[in-house]
């Protein structure tokens, strides 16, 4: 049975955790974490973790899992925004049936302890074949009067797709969108930085 690796990412206001069963068979690469400074590649193991051989991913969204169009539209932007950062490189497709699709997407109402939680399903030769993503639906907090998103799927999903490419744990740099309880919701310089550090030959 091929490894699994899995990212469970628990968050509060004070405290976030992300656990992470680590696969020692991970494919060999000239990459390191001089190249494309300042990163955080070292802090986040992005080298010691599995990653994809090519690009684009697809990736397939469970609609009947989705509210409403606003949700979708937040889902989609989050899993696309590290293509969007790497002006396509590490790109994504997003594909209609789930059959064959590389990266599933549900969002769900709620997880352990956890606003997400990626997974790798199908590891070959050192490379990610599958990867599955759950996100929990946003929670919305104030008053009957005022209400806000206490957190926004968006942000999300930027955060586990992070995870999905092979960013294996969080990072304590401020302003990124891998920093636990992430106030930004795109891939900030050093989160770039670090995935082109790991994708070294792509750049």
């Amino acid at each position: 049975m091929p490894p699994r690796l899995t990212w469970i990412c628990l968050f509060s206001l004070t405290l976030a955790v992300c656990s992470c069963q680590q696969s020692s068979n991970v494919a060999g690469n000239r990459c390191n974490g001089g190249m494309f400074a300042p990163n955080y590649a070292a802090e986040s193991g992005v080298f010691e973790t599995v990653r994809w051989e090519r690009f684009p991913l697809t990736v397939w969204i469970d609609s009947s899992s989705v509210r409403d169009a606003d949700e979708l539209s937040d889902l989609r932007a989050g899993l696309s925004a590290w293509s969007d950062a790497t002006h396509g490189v590490l790109g994504v497709t997003f594909v209609q049936k789930e059959k064959g699709a590389q990266i599933g997407v549900r969002m769900v109402d709620k997880l352990d302890g956890a606003n997400g939680l990626t997974r790798y399903t199908v590891i070959d030769r050192g490379f990610a074949r599958r990867a599955t993503i759950q996100i929990v639906h946003a929670r919305w907090a104030g008053s009957q009067f005022v209400q806000y998103r206490s957190r926004t799927v968006q942000r999300d999903a930027a955060h586990e797709m992070g995870h999905a490419l092979g960013i294996a744990w969080h990072t304590t740099t401020p302003d990124t969108v891998m920093l636990p309880n992430a106030a930004v919701d795109i891939p900030s310089p050093q989160d770039v930085n670090t995935i082109k550090a790991k994708y070294c030959e792509l750049f």
